[in-house]
């Protein structure tokens, strides 16, 4: 018997007992668990390959670090623009907001500590430096 490629076929209703069609839906759902399987291995795999592609990218650490000498000219430029920024010593923030409304020290074993406080004013918040053994570690208020 021949049939006509146009020949369409519509179901409608499907007609099956209850306990069959539970049956057919476990099979249906225990079937789909290697297609599940498969596609997270896929992902898996792209996930490693578009990680691998973005970190060659990445510049080693070693070269991102700027030399001693750079360090400091970038220390002395911001002082001079009026910023404290982590790595100054006590002369360049001195240089920079001048000197503090209050101090605080602490000496913990070798190490000292000092608070910087500067009030105020009607340019800046409330600022305070963070000094441990002469060098900047910590600028709170300040943009």
């Amino acid at each position: 018997m021949d049939f006509p490629d146009e020949m369409a076929v519509r179901v409608l209703d499907v007609k099956m007992p209850f306990a069959s069609m539970v049956v057919f839906m476990v099979k249906w759902a225990l079937a789909s668990i290697p297609a599940l399987i498969i596609l997270i291995v896929i992902g898996m795999l792209a996930k490693t390959a578009l990680e691998t592609l973005t970190s060659s990218e990445k510049k080693p650490v070693s070269t991102q670090l700027s030399p001693p000498q750079d360090k400091d000219a970038a220390l002395q430029a911001a002082a001079a623009a009026g910023r404290v920024v982590t790595g100054m010593s006590s002369d360049q923030v001195l240089a920079a907001w001048g000197s503090p409304s209050d101090t605080s020290v602490s000496d913990v074993g070798n190490v000292k500590v000092e608070l910087w406080t500067y009030a105020r004013t009607a340019l800046h918040p409330p600022r305070m430096v963070t000094l441990t053994n002469g060098t900047v570690t910590a600028v709170t208020g300040e943009k």
